[in-house]
C-alpha cells in the first residue's frame, strides 16, 4: 500500500463513487469483481460471500440475491436496508474480511481536510473521512452500494491507498456535526443570502421600515392634502378601491379558473427496480410525546428499503425527542442528525443541515404530527418520471384528521380542503407559481440544490420556496395520495401558528415584490398576475376584511340616499366584488370539501366570516411580530393521536 491524500484516495476509490451519488445511490448490478470472498464462496458476490464465515445462513444469502436482482441493487443493501445495528455488524464484518480496520469516527478526530469548502460541497464528504485515530490518519470509507464490491478490488491491487479504515455512515454524519457543525451550516446555509441576497428574507427588517415608512408618508400626505383641500376625499378612495377590485378581481378569476380544472389523473407507476432513491427529512422538535406516531407512520411507507433514507433534524438541545427516538427505534433504521444551536432556529435550517447529507435523487419533508399514505412516494415518482425535467416539485394534499375536535379544527380543515384540493392543483395545472404547504413537498434534489434550498431566515419557507422555483424556471405539480395532519384545536396555537403564516407571508412578499420588475422577468406577466392574485390578494383580504364588512354596512344603509357622495359605478364594483368573493370563496370551498370528503354543513358557512376575522386579527399581530421579531419561529404543540389513513 501507498500514501495518498484525501484527493488522490476519491481518485483512486474512481469516478464511480462521484457518479454513484448523482445516479442512485446504491443501486447496481451484482457485477462480480474478482476478490478474495470468491475463493472461498464462489457462489456468493464479494459483498455477501464473507457473511458465511460470521454464520449468515445460505438461506438469508440466497434470498437477498434474489430480491437484489428484482430490484437491481447490491445483496448486502437488502440484508441492512431496514436495519441500523445490521448496518454497523456488517461493515464491522466487511472490513476484518479486507483486513481493514473499523473505526467510529465519533471516537476520532475529523481532518480539517475534512472541512474544506471543496470538501464540504462534494457527495464524497458524506463517503470518506480523514481521520487522526491513536495518532495515525486514516482514510475512513463509508460504503454503500457497489462501493463494497470495488473494495475488494482496490485492497488487493497493487496501488492501494495506505491507512484506510472502514466507518458507519451514521457514525460519520453524527461525528461530522459534532466536530464542525458550524462549519458545516456555514456551508450550507448561508449559499442563498450570499449568492442571491435579494432572494432572501435576512434583510428583512430593513425591507420592513422601508415600506412600513413609505406607506407611513403616502397616508399622511393623501390626509394633509385632503385636510388642505388640494384633493376631494373621493379621489383616494376611489383609487384604493380601484387598486383593490384589480387584486380581487384577478384573485376571483383565478379562483374560478380552479374551480373549472377536473382532477388530475395518476401517472402510471413505475417498475421497483426503476424507481428513483429517496432521502425523508423530517424535522421535529419538542415532539417526545408524538414520536411512536411519527416512527409507525414512516414505518408504514410502501417503498423498497433499500431505495430509501430517513434523516430526522432535532435540535441539539433537545434531548427528550432524542431519547424518545432511542426507545422506539431499536434497530436505529431512522438516522438521526443534531442540528447545532444557533440562530435563526427554524424548520428551514433545520432542512439545510439535512439536505447536505441527503443521498436520494428526490427529497421529501414530513413533520411530526403527519401520517403520509403509505403509496406517497410512489406516487410521486411516477409524477416525476412523467413530468419532464422541469418539474422540480410535487406538492401532496394535506388532509385534516381531527376536524370533529372544535370548530377553528373544522374551519381549518375546510381551509385546507380549498387548499390543497383546489387552488394548489388548479395553478399547477396552469404552470403558474405556487405557495407550498409546509409538508409532504416532493422535490428533485438537484433542483433543490440549483435554487438552494430553503431559506433559514423565512418563516414560511414553503410559500418563498415555491415562487422561487418558478423564477428560476421549474414547474410544479400535484399528486392526490393524501397526507394525514392534525389540526391546531384550541385557539392559542392556532393563533401563534396563524400570526407566523402571515408574518411568513409577508416576508415573502417583501422579498419577491421588492424589485417587480426582475419579479416580471423571472415569472413573465402570467406569472406575476397569478402571484398577486394569490399572494397580494391573500395579505390584502386577511388585512382589510373586517373594515370591508364594516365598510359595506355603511354602503348599504346609504345606497338609497339622493345626497350620497359615492360615484355609483364605485358603489356597484364594491358590492359586487363583496358578494362574488363570498361567493367564490364559499364555492370553493365546497368542492375541495366534496373532493376531500368532507360533508359541508350551513353552519359552518355561516360561520366563515367569523373566522376570517380572527385571521384578520392574526394579521395584524403579524404586521408587529414583523417589525418586532421578524425571524421567530412560534412553535404549534402537537397532541398526537392514533388514526386510520387507509
Amino acid at each position: 500500500m501507498t500514501d495518498h491524500s484525501i484527493d488522490q484516495i476519491a481518485g483512486v476509490t474512481g469516478a464511480a463513487w462521484s457518479q454513484g451519488s448523482t445516479d442512485a445511490p446504491g443501486r447496481t448490478g451484482l457485477g462480480e469483481q474478482p476478490g478474495a470472498a470468491y475463493l472461498a464462496y464462489p457462489a456468493y458476490p464479494a459483498d455477501l460471500a464473507f457473511l458465511v464465515d460470521i454464520g449468515v445462513s445460505a438461506s438469508e444469502l440466497n434470498a437477498a440475491m434474489a430480491r437484489a436482482e428484482e430490484l437491481g441493487v447490491s445483496a448486502h443493501d437488502i440484508l441492512i436496508s431496514v436495519n441500523g445495528r445490521t448496518q454497523r455488524a456488517y461493515l464491522r464484518a466487511l472490513a476484518r474480511a479486507l483486513g481493514l480496520p473499523f473505526i467510529d469516527p465519533r471516537n476520532a478526530a475529523i481532518s480539517n481536510d475534512a472541512f474544506s469548502a471543496r470538501a464540504l460541497s462534494s457527495p464524497l464528504a458524506t463517503r470518506i473521512l480523514p481521520v487522526d485515530h491513536h495518532g495515525q490518519r486514516y482514510y475512513a470509507l463509508m460504503p454503500h452500494g457497489r462501493d463494497v464490491e470495488r473494495l475488494f478490488t482496490l485492497v488487493a491491487g497493487p496501488d492501494a491507498p495506505a491507512r484506510l479504515a472502514i466507518a458507519c455512515p451514521n457514525d460519520g454524519r453524527e461525528a461530522m456535526i459534532a466536530q464542525a457543525g458550524d462549519r458545516l451550516l456555514a456551508t450550507h446555509i448561508t449559499p442563498l443570502l450570499t449568492e442571491r441576497p435579494d432572494l432572501s428574507a435576512h434583510d428583512t427588517p430593513r425591507r420592513a421600515r422601508r415600506s412600513f415608512v413609505l406607506s407611513f408618508l403616502a397616508v399622511a400626505a393623501m390626509l394633509i392634502a385632503v385636510a388642505e383641500g388640494y384633493l376631494p376625499l373621493f379621489l383616494p378612495v376611489a383609487v384604493a378601491t380601484i387598486a383593490l377590485a384589480i387584486v380581487f378581481g384577478i384573485a376571483l378569476g383565478l379562483r374560478c379558473a380552479f374551480m373549472l380544472k377536473a382532477d388530475q389523473e395518476a401517472a402510471p407507476r413505475l417498475p421497483e427496480n426503476k424507481l428513483p432513491t429517496y432521502s425523508v427529512l423530517v424535522p421535529v422538535y419538542r415532539e417526545a410525546r408524538i414520536i411512536p406516531q411519527l416512527l409507525a407512520a414512516l414505518g408504514q411507507i410502501d417503498y423498497p428499503a433499500p431505495f430509501i433514507e430517513f434523516l430526522l433534524l432535532l435540535e441539539e438541545d433537545d434531548e427528550e425527542t432524542r431519547e424518545a427516538i432511542a426507545a422506539v427505534d431499536g434497530d436505529r433504521r431512522y438516522a438521526v442528525l443534531k442540528v447545532p444551536s444557533g440562530l435563526p432556529r427554524t424548520k428551514p435550517r433545520a432542512l439545510q443541515l439535512g439536505l447536505a447529507f441527503a443521498r436520494g435523487e428526490l427529497v421529501t419533508i414530513f413533520d411530526a404530527e403527519d401520517i403520509p399514505a403509505p403509496d406517497q412516494l410512489r406516487c410521486a415518482a411516477a409524477a416525476f418520471a412523467g413530468g419532464g425535467p422541469r418539474l422540480a416539485c410535487v406538492q401532496a394534499p394535506l388532509a385534516i384528521d381531527n376536524a370533529d375536535a372544535s370548530w377553528l379544527a373544522r374551519q381549518f380543515a375546510l381551509e385546507y380542503a380549498a387548499l390543497f384540493r383546489v387552488v394548489i392543483p388548479g395553478l399547477a395545472s396552469l404552470d403558474m407559481p405556487v405557495m407550498l404547504g409546509g409538508t409532504s413537498n416532493h422535490f428533485r434534489t438537484s433542483a433543490l440544490r440549483h435554487v438552494m434550498g430553503w431559506d433559514p431566515w423565512n418563516v414560511t419557507e414553503d410559500a418563498d420556496l415555491g415562487i422561487r422555483l418558478a423564477r428560476f424556471g421549474y414547474s410544479i405539480g400535484a399528486v392526490a395520495s393524501q397526507t394525514q395532519e392534525e389540526a391546531p384545536a384550541r385557539f392559542t396555537s392556532w393563533f401563534s401558528q396563524r400570526r407566523r403564516w402571515l408574518k411568513g407571508w409577508m416576508q415573502t412578499a417583501l422579498v419577491h415584490l421588492s424589485h417587480p420588475l426582475r419579479l416580471a422577468r423571472d415569472l413573465s406577466w402570467r406569472g406575476s398576475i397569478a402571484l398577486a392574485g394569490t399572494l397580494v390578494a391573500t395579505l390584502a383580504a386577511a388585512l382589510i376584511y373586517p373594515l370591508s364588512c364594516f365598510g359595506m354596512m355603511i354602503l348599504l344603509a346609504t345606497i338609497t340616499s339622493l345626497d350620497s357622495p359615492n360615484s355609483p359605478l364605485l358603489m356597484a364594483s364594491a358590492i359586487i366584488l363583496f358578494v362574488a368573493g363570498h361567493g367564490v370563496a364559499i364555492l370553493m370551498i365546497a368542492i375541495g370539501a366534496r373532493r376531500s370528503g368532507i360533508r359541508l354543513r350551513l353552519i359552518d358557512v355561516v360561520s366563515l366570516p367569523a373566522y376570517w376575522v380572527l385571521v384578520s386579527l392574526a394579521a395584524w399581530i403579524a404586521v408587529v411580530d414583523l417589525a418586532r421579531s421578524p425571524f421567530y419561529w412560534a412553535k404549534t404543540d402537537h397532541v398526537g393521536r392514533q388514526k386510520d389513513n387507509s
